[in-house]
């Protein structure tokens, strides 16, 4: 694959670098049971991207550093740090590569605030939100041998660990091998997801464990109009702890996602059940998901958008509760909404508000974060923007892909 890519390689690209500077206020409120800790801090995020682009060959690397200062309230200064590095390349005119790494380190208050307001996600977390270094490594490479047939392939490899306490860390590794068959405005598939998880409880005294998974599933895609998608998933998946005596469990899992597509907005609905493993708690469950995200361009020529996400999630063991258990299991409620103004290229005013709450399984897993944060940003660039990296899509006749290939013989 290394080959193809450098031999797919054009002798010149486009080369495009971005540098921000922003600045503003922040507020954050953490109520934890039994503590209430409310802080007002200055916010400052210098950031840098650089990107390499061809006909078939994309590269882009991203720095970002945080710094805040306390201006009133409890709680110190602090910093956080996330630095990522992605590639997608077209290895011939039927087959992909894309692989990508990010690694983050940093409080709460950044984890929720980092993520794009529109892919907000509801989450378990730690006792006393502790600073995390979370690392993320993924890869995915499809084939298409007919215009409708397409083979996939995918691979993902997580860890987290407390900043303060290395060796407590929780890992993954998930692949995936998908098979579809292609029409028009439909597309039928199956899929094969094996994952493997050690994760280190949070509850005193309760040993490691390892968990084996494998996951058959089948998918019904649709396309109804140009606009408007809709997906279904329906499968099981066996579970194996490898402890004594290997207790095993079969757990039905599928989703029911629609998405809408539109000139200037993007908006999905997706319903999940599916088996999870917590990286921060380290514990696994069953977990029901409920997600709505909303996405909307309001200027053509500059970056004005408005973005929402809200979800809630509910996790139950997959055996007996037990303190281990215990750690990650009850309900979790989320919801941001961001906003973004451009008055030039070069400057941007920004408003961000996240809420996370997370409530039942053991009192001391209660907690509501509240975060705000307003600024501005100057921005320097040798380009009117930074290219999206290109992505396959989810819609079967490709109208949501960036980069896609033009003249797909599927589309009616």
């Amino acid at each position: 694959m290394l080959a193809a890519i450098l031999a797919a390689r054009p002798a010149s690209g486009e080369a495009v670098f971005q540098a921000d500077g922003s600045a503003g206020l922040g507020y954050t409120r953490t109520a934890l049971t039994p503590l209430d800790t409310r802080r007002l801090y200055a916010d400052i995020r210098p950031a840098l991207v650089l990107r390499f682009g061809s006909s078939r060959v994309a590269w882009q690397a991203g720095y970002l550093f945080a710094g805040n200062l306390t201006l009133n309230g409890t709680g110190s200064s602090s910093y956080s740090n996330q630095a990522s590095l992605s590639m997608a390349a077209e290895l011939s005119k039927q087959t992909t590569l894309s692989a990508s790494a990010i690694v983050t380190q940093g409080g709460t208050a950044f984890q929720l605030t980092q993520r794009a307001p529109e892919a907000g996600q509801p989450a378990f977390r730690a006792p006393d939100n502790p600073d995390l270094i979370t690392m993320a490594l993924a890869e995915s490479y499809a084939w298409e041998p007919s215009p409708y047939l397409s083979l996939g392939q995918g691979l993902l490899v997580s860890a987290s660990a407390p900043q303060n306490a290395l060796r407590r860390s929780s890992s993954s590794v998930t692949g995936s091998l998908t098979l579809d068959r292609l029409f028009p405005r439909d597309a039928i598939g199956a899929a094969l997801i094996p994952g493997f998880a050690f994760l280190r409880p949070l509850a005193e005294g309760s040993p490691d464990v390892k968990l084996l998974t494998n996951a058959l599933v089948g998918s019904w895609n649709h396309d109804f109009d140009q606009t408007w998608n809709a997906q279904v998933t329906a499968g099981a998946t066996h579970v194996v702890a490898l402890r004594s005596g290997h207790p095993t469990t079969v757990v039905p899992v599928g989703s029911l996602t629609g998405r809408y597509l539109g000139n200037a907005s993007v908006a999905s609905l997706e319903v999940s059940r599916s088996v999870a493993t917590n990286l921060q708690t380290g514990t696994e469950s069953t977990s029901d998901q409920v997600t709505l995200r909303w996405g909307v361009s309001l200027d053509r020529f500059l970056q004005r958008q408005f973005g929402a996400s809200a979800g809630f999630l509910r996790a139950r063991p997959l055996g007996a509760v037990t303190p281990s258990a215990a750690s990650g299991t009850g309900d979790a409620v989320q919801g941001d909404v961001g906003f973004v103004w451009g008055f030039s290229e070069v400057l941007l005013a920004s408003a961000r508000y996240s809420i996370a709450y997370q409530y039942g399984g053991t009192a001391s897993l209660r907690s509501l974060v509240h975060v705000a944060l307003v600024g501005f940003t100057v921005r320097y660039s040798n380009a009117p923007y930074v290219p999206p990296m290109p992505t396959p899509g989810r819609r079967v006749d490709r109208g949501d892909a960036v980069g896609s290939r033009e003249g797909d013989p599927r589309k009616p």
